[in-house]
């Protein structure tokens, strides 16, 4: 945001690190200089045949695959939102039925046991 302010009023705008994430566990930003971060080392996670994640290398499998229907998209999990704690209206007119995901023909879910040890994402 207040990168765009900043050229939005002919400003320079103020200096960041050039890596930032998103902590959900804490709900707060960090910054970092690179990718991966120091101090944090990469695990590769791949993506294998029906959705599976795994630390594995997978098999050679057929690739899955989804239909996107601009008419008839998927509902978001929560319902629709544009800014964060928006709140959610269930009698909006706009909104879809409340309904699950797995009743759709078009899902593409991508799935995994519970990590076992200790990480961020």
């Amino acid at each position: 945001m207040e990168f765009g302010l900043a050229h939005a009023r002919g400003e320079e705008p103020p200096h960041r690190a050039p890596v930032r994430l998103y902590v959900m566990g804490e709900d707060t930003w960090r910054d970092f200089e690179s990718w991966p971060p120091s101090g944090y080392s990469a695990r590769r996670f791949h993506l294998g045949a029906h959705g599976a994640l795994s630390a594995d290398q997978p098999e050679e499998s057929a690739p899955d695959h989804y239909r996107y229907d601009p008419a008839d998209p998927t509902p978001a999990v929560g319902g629709v939102r544009l800014v964060k704690d928006c709140g959610v209206s269930t009698t909006a007119p706009w909104r879809p039925a409340p309904m699950s995901w797995k009743s759709r023909a078009n899902p593409l879910v991508v799935a995994a046991p519970p990590i076992a040890f200790c990480t961020a994402l």
